[in-house]
Order: C-alpha cells, then structure tokens, then sequence
C-alpha cells in the first residue's frame, strides 16, 4: 500500500486551503517527552496537555486508555517534574484535561475528562477535578493527590465517543465535544452547579458544521476571547465576542491552520500568556510542538 495516501487529504489542505489563519507561526519541535518514566511506557500515548497558568514552564499531560489514574508535570524543554496519582480515581478512557476555575477563586483547577468511548458501549462518564498542585522544586516519590472531586454525568442521547473537554475560564461551565466519523460535531455542557452526589444529564447545546472533521482535543485562552480545537485536518479558531456563550462561538470558525508531519497528535494546550499553542502527539518519545504567536 502507498504510505502516503492516508496523508494526502492533509497534504491537498495545507497546500489549497484559503481559510483565514490562526495568527501563529506553523509548529515547531522545540523538545521531546521522557521516556524513563515509571511505570515503564508513561507517556507513551499522551491524549491530554495543559498549560499551567501559575507555575510558568509547566505543563500537565496524561496518557489515553490503559495509563492509570496518573498525571505528570513535564517542563516546556520535556523535563521530568513530577508524577502524581490520583487515590480513589479512575481512568477508563482518559481523553483530555483543561485548567479552569473552581471553588476557590484564588486557584486554579485541573479538570480531566473520562469521556473516551471508541466502542460506543460505555454508558457512564465522568469529569475529575483537583487543586493544582504546585510541583516541586526537585522530582519526588510519586506523590499521592487524596482530594479529588468525581462529576458522574451521561448524555441525553445515545453516548457518542469524546476527546475534548473545554472549561469556560468566565463561569467555570465545562463543555464536551463529540468526535464524530461523518456529520457535525456536538457539543454539550455539564450543567452547573457541580454535583458529586449524583449522575446529571449533560445538556445538548449545539454543533460544529465541520462535517468529516473529528475533534481530539481544545483549549481556551485564559481570557476566554479565543477557542482553539485540535483535530484530524489541522488547528481550528473560533473567536468570541463579549458576553457570548462559548457554544455559541463555536458555530463560526474564524481561522484554521493545518497540520502535518505530527502523526497521531489528540493534545492541544495554550500559554498563560495566549501566545503560545502547545501540542504533542502519541509515540514514546514524542515532540513538544510549539507555534508562537504572530501579533506584536
């Protein structure tokens, strides 16, 4: 079989897409992810990134199905931080994590959706959310994180498979979009306030008209003016307007830049400072990509 033909629609984009950019310069390798990491094989299939927004540098990052209740702080230049594991957490289907707000309104919060569902049997989903820590000067034991929030939700439709999880940074809203084989992507919101006590139905509130595009990943930016979502074909833009619900925003793209060279990339991450996209792909090993921002 031709090698490059799985690659070619992505080839064709980059080459006569005449969509209005994102207003980054293209990605480039600026590190690689450990790979003597413990237990043997983390971070070899990372499905989720972060960007902390306190502790400048640091970058949170997860592992898809099969890794654990584990989280790792990994350095820019793909330097080991430190591992952490979540004590009475489970990790079906890790497909993404966001930093958002929380309770406390001095802190941040880091939000991991367990939302894969490749086989479309899973019924029951959740999203785990826990203070950020603040990393060590020096690597540790892996340190055990004891207080961690589970919000059970399930869908009220027939459970698609999700691999973004987007917090809105202005009331803390989280919202899940489906990746989809054909037809447009739907998004649906975890109804506030937080419950742990019980199941919620999450609430459909629209689509991304972006037929045969299969979201994996997103983030927005600290201000919550831009949404950027990651997906088979490239980086997608959505701006927002003051006061805008964010599902509202994501029925316009406002710019798009494809992607090629990463292989099999889910993660997408922005800078504190919004000037800076992040993204790595599975494989041990993998680079750190960064684009820069292009405005002064």
């Amino acid at each position: 079989m031709n090698r490059l033909l799985p690659f070619l629609p992505v080839l064709l984009l980059a080459a006569c897409d005449s969509r209005v950019g994102i207003g980054f310069t293209s990605f480039t390798a600026i590190a690689r992810v450990p790979t003597d990491l413990k237990p043997e094989g983390s971070l070899a299939e990372i499905s989720g990134l972060a960007s902390s927004r306190r502790h400048p540098g640091v970058i949170w990052v997860h592992d898809d199905s099969g890794g654990g209740a584990n989280l790792v702080a990994l350095r820019q230049d793909g330097s080991f931080v430190q591992n952490y594991r979540l004590q009475k957490a489970d990790a079906k289907d890790w497909e993404d994590i966001a930093i958002g707000p929380g309770p406390n309104k001095l802190q941040d919060y880091i939000y991991l959706a367990d939302c894969g569902n490749n086989d479309g049997k899973r019924k029951k989903f959740s999203i785990l959310r826990l203070l950020e820590p603040a990393p060590p000067t020096e690597p540790q034991k892996r340190i055990k994180l004891k207080r961690v929030d589970e919000f059970r939700y399930r869908y009220p439709v027939q459970p698609p498979d999700a691999e973004t999880l987007l917090i809105d940074p202005e009331d803390g809203s989280p919202y899940l979009i489906s990746k989809e084989q054909r037809g447009a992507s739907k998004v649906f919101r975890y109804p506030l306030p937080w419950d742990a006590s019980k199941r919620k139905t999450l609430q459909f509130v629209g689509v991304i008209q972006s037929p045969g595009v299969q979201f994996t990943g997103g983030d927005v930016s600290p201000d919550g003016s831009q949404i950027f979502l990651r997906s088979n074909m490239g980086i997608h833009l959505y701006a927002r307007a003051p006061g805008t619900q964010l599902w509202i925003a994501l029925t316009r793209e406002s710019g798009f830049m494809p992607i090629v060279d990463q292989g099999q990339g889910e993660a997408l991450a922005v800078s504190a400072d919004n000037k800076t996209l992040l993204t790595i792909s599975e494989g041990s090993g993998a680079p750190i990509w960064q684009a820069e921002r292009l405005d002064p």
